[in-house]
């Protein structure tokens, strides 16, 4: 099999994982194989980069929304370390574009961040996350980034910090009207008055 497969040319390789994802995709309990699809589609990005000019169309996007499904499957069985890691191979895939897409997938990779204790790169990438939203007309997008931002921070011991980062928060929610970050806001800002103020109520 490895030998008949490295006899294949890369541009053929690149093609063929495409269309295998495919398949796989159509098959019966596809969302139980998404790590496949995800590893082919993956593949076929890989190989037409390494083609350079004249490579045939890599399917980025779709391999980083399968990346991103495994991520979320894996996160439900709380595998976080295999999350983080198919959120870091969904990220180096679409590069340093800036899109909303990219920034939402950031954001989504913060969570395994901070949940792995990986404090600092969880800040790094919120903060990046926050000001991008700016550049993209996101308020929502900065709002959620920020909530994240204070939770790490409080975690840290740093609630004044914390604080700052819901009061913004806790405006761009009223201003959007997002219940999920109203309702986050209130929940981190319950959490720091009862770690540092006392009010366990």
């Amino acid at each position: 099999r490895d030998v008949a497969y490295g006899r294949l040319p890369k541009r053929a390789r690149s093609e063929l994982h495409g269309r295998c994802a495919g398949w796989v995709s159509l098959l019966p309990g596809a969302e139980d194989l998404v790590e496949i699809v995800a590893f082919h589609l993956e593949s076929s990005c890989t190989l037409a980069r390494e083609l350079g000019p004249g490579a045939p169309p890599a399917p980025l996007w779709p391999a980083a929304e399968a990346l991103a499904l495994a991520a979320q499957k894996a996160e439900r069985r709380e595998g976080t370390a295999e999350a983080d890691r198919f959120f870091a191979r969904a990220l180096d895939l679409v590069g340093e574009e800036q899109s909303e897409a990219v920034a939402e997938l950031r954001l989504r990779r913060s969570r395994t961040l901070t949940g792995l204790g990986r404090s600092k790169e969880a800040i790094e990438v919120l903060g990046r996350v926050a000001d991008e939203a700016v550049a993209l007309g996101r308020r929502d997008l900065r709002g959620h980034a920020l909530v994240g931002l204070a939770n790490v921070t409080q975690k840290l011991g740093r609630p004044t910090e914390a604080r700052g980062f819901l009061t913004e928060a806790g405006a761009i929610a009223i201003e959007v009207a997002d219940p999920r970050l109203q309702v986050r806001t209130a929940y981190e800002s319950g959490e720091i008055r009862a770690d540092f103020e006392g009010d366990v109520e």
